[in-house]
């Protein structure tokens, strides 16, 4: 399906204006709360360590994804490290083994990948005639 160029613009506008930075950090702050919990729990109990991995960064991650609407990824930036910052903090809490420290790259990027938003249709298209140059935006 064809859009005329001030639809494009307007959903491309739209999907800028939806985008809060702030809000999705508070959104994540507030998904780390009960996935540090989770995290420690599982972790007490000595728990299967890909539950601890896949948990904390995937709630980080939603509960931005719906405060936030971050699609870019200067947006989802500090939601990964947020989530890198709470796996290190809980390796070191639980005096993991050092080994475990490496998988925080693992948690920045599934706490950002589960934080980007789908675009609509119509989003999308405006986003590919961005990149491709035929939407010209007014600065």
């Amino acid at each position: 399906m064809s859009y005329s160029d001030i639809e494009l613009k307007r959903a491309y506008q739209e999907l800028i204006d939806k985008e809060n930075i702030l809000a999705a950090f508070l959104g994540g702050i507030g998904g780390a709360i009960p996935g540090a919990a989770i995290f420690y729990l599982i972790g007490l109990m000595h728990g299967f360590l890909l539950i601890m991995l896949v948990i904390p960064p995937a709630l980080i991650g939603i509960f931005a994804r719906f405060t936030g609407y971050p699609y870019h990824f200067k947006t989802r930036l500090p939601l990964g490290l947020l989530a890198a910052a709470l796996h290190i903090a809980g390796c070191w809490y639980l005096q993991l083994s050092p080994l475990f420290y490496l998988v925080a790259a693992v948690a920045f990027v599934e706490a950002v990948s589960f934080s980007k938003i789908t675009p609509t249709r119509e989003q999308e298209a405006a986003l590919t005639n961005l990149s491709i140059g035929r939407l010209k935006l007014d600065k």
